[in-house]
């Protein structure tokens, strides 16, 4: 990736990330993880599996994922998202 779109990435990112993380732990107690589950295990086998979740920002769709079993590594490009 170009090294000026990579930062811009970030900095957008670095920016957004307190008020971004405080919206996903709220969506993460509410009844839309609920709704999120319903539509991503459909595409999940059965079995618990190992998932890499790359751009996993706040880690939303690894924790969700991990509450049922899945062993997930998340990356991101953005450090303060990662906290």
């Amino acid at each position: 990736m170009e090294t000026k779109i990579k930062d811009r990435i970030i900095n957008y990112w670095t920016k957004r990330s307190e008020n971004f993380a405080q919206l996903r732990q709220e969506e993460l107690y509410s009844y839309m993880s609920e709704l999120w589950l319903t539509e991503i295990t459909k595409y999940l086998p059965q079995r618990p599996c190992k998932i890499l979740d790359v751009g996993t920002g706040t880690g939303f769709f690894a924790n969700l994922l991990a509450q049922y079993h899945h062993e997930v590594e998340g990356i991101d490009l953005t450090a303060s998202m990662i906290e």
